[in-house]
């Protein structure tokens, strides 16, 4: 994959991350390390670059995968800080944070779903200007 937005530059990160500087510590971990790379390997350059719903799944991955890793109290404790503390990317960039009350986050519609809303709402305006 080939970045060239901060979004992709921060999945390849996260890549970096889990592969090799985070090695799995837990079963769950393995699992979840397994998963990323199923992920990461089926992304093509437009989704790590451009598609928001690409983005937020590595980041919740990467979370499942730093819970899953954590061993100790200390160190789930420091996972629970760091997911909930700190800028996200939108703070960063001036727009609300879009994270849940777990740390997570939930995708915004796609574009597919974003253009069916669309043509539900001239679909109704259309059918009100004709019973008039």
């Amino acid at each position: 994959m080939l970045a060239v937005t901060d979004q992709g530059e921060n999945i390849e990160a996260i890549a970096r991350y889990i592969s090799e500087q985070a090695p799995p510590r837990t079963a769950e971990a393995r699992s979840i390390r397994d998963e990323w790379q199923r992920f990461y390997s089926g992304l093509s350059s437009y989704e790590a670059n451009y598609e928001q719903q690409a983005y937020d799944r590595a980041r919740n991955i990467r979370l499942r995968y730093n819970r899953a890793n954590a061993t100790t109290d200390a160190e789930r404790a420091a996972v629970e800080r760091q997911a909930m503390g700190g800028l996200s990317t939108e703070q960063i960039n001036g727009d609300p944070d879009r994270r849940t009350t777990d740390g997570s986050y939930i995708p915004p519609p796609s574009s597919s779903s974003r253009l069916a809303l669309i043509g539900v709402g001239v679909a109704a305006v259309a059918a009100l200007l004709l019973l008039r």
